[in-house]
């Protein structure tokens, strides 16, 4: 039995694990949302993990406004970059394993190919640099470490680009959507399955991994996936990202190669296709 500590326990991730925790009845599970643990505040963490004694450390909390960071970048580097180093510091003082989640944002890049965690990292946002600090602190911080890069994280609950197309696509006659960026859209679920994987596979090399998905589609072919499934009849229309500007710039390729993780896991990754379709028949089951 593993002794798990999730922090960001109301974010994406976070709700996820609390909605498969039964299915792993054989590990303690704690879970901690901002209220109860700061992880911005290093004496907080500290106190907290010594009185846990935890195995692991699953580190869902993250400053996730991609936009709002470039005003903002204090705090976004307060939580992202600070916030992991306080809990790496602590997770290594007694003795845990610690599980990172970062982003596909630290590739920006029209490379072509999907990246490997050994590719050159190139963050162009406010929030994709706070990311990759994050990223040197906790494998500076904390030998044991898992660092898991993931992509256009979504769930059947909180603020996401599923949801939030669900309820343009049945609000309004007309979409807009960008249709030059390429990724893989990734379900919190199996973010949640796969970590608990990796916890019950004692001899996984510590490391940065790529987590995502298969498969790669566009924001706009995403949005007309959801509404044709939904039987939603909206007119979406493709535009290029230069024709709906942002604060912050969005890699416009962050395929990543998903074989490290296979292998070390012995797991096969599913179609973004087929695990969006199971989150839409869960958000079915919420209305």
């Amino acid at each position: 039995m593993a002794q798990i500590l999730i922090t960001g326990a109301n974010g994406q991730v976070g709700q996820s694990f609390y909605k498969l925790k039964d299915q792993y009845p054989n590990h303690k599970i704690e879970f901690a949302s901002k209220t109860e643990l700061d992880i911005s505040d290093g004496s907080a963490v500290n106190d907290y993990l010594s009185n846990g004694q935890y195995d692991w450390v699953i580190n869902c909390a993250a400053y996730t406004k991609v936009d709002l960071a470039e005003t903002e970048s204090d705090l976004c580097y307060t939580i992202n970059e600070q916030g992991a180093k306080n809990l790496a510091q602590s997770a290594h003082v007694i003795n845990a394993n610690i599980v990172h989640l970062s982003s596909d944002y630290v590739y920006h890049s029209n490379f072509g190919q999907p990246f490997r965690e050994s590719d050159f990292t190139n963050p162009q946002s406010v929030y994709a640099k706070s990311k990759l600090a994050g990223e040197e602190v906790i494998a500076n911080e904390c030998p044991a470490h898992y660092i898991i890069r993931t992509s256009w994280v979504y769930a059947e609950h909180g603020n996401n680009f599923i949801r939030t197309m669900l309820r343009l696509g049945l609000e309004r006659d007309n979409l807009s959507v960008v249709c030059d960026q390429i990724g893989a859209p990734t379900y919190a679920q199996d973010i949640v399955q796969m970590i608990f994987t990796l916890i019950e596979n004692n001899d996984t090399p510590y490391g940065t991994y790529n987590f995502a998905n298969s498969g790669q589609t566009t924001w706009y072919n995403l949005t007309r996936a959801i509404h044709i499934n939904e039987g939603i009849d909206c007119l979406v229309t493709p535009i290029r990202t230069d024709e709906y500007p942002t604060a912050a710039a969005r890699p416009p390729y962050s395929m990543m190669d998903l074989s490290k993780i296979q292998d070390a896991l012995g797991i096969e990754i599913r179609d973004w296709e087929d695990a969006l379709k199971d989150c839409l028949g869960r958000i079915k089951m919420l209305v």
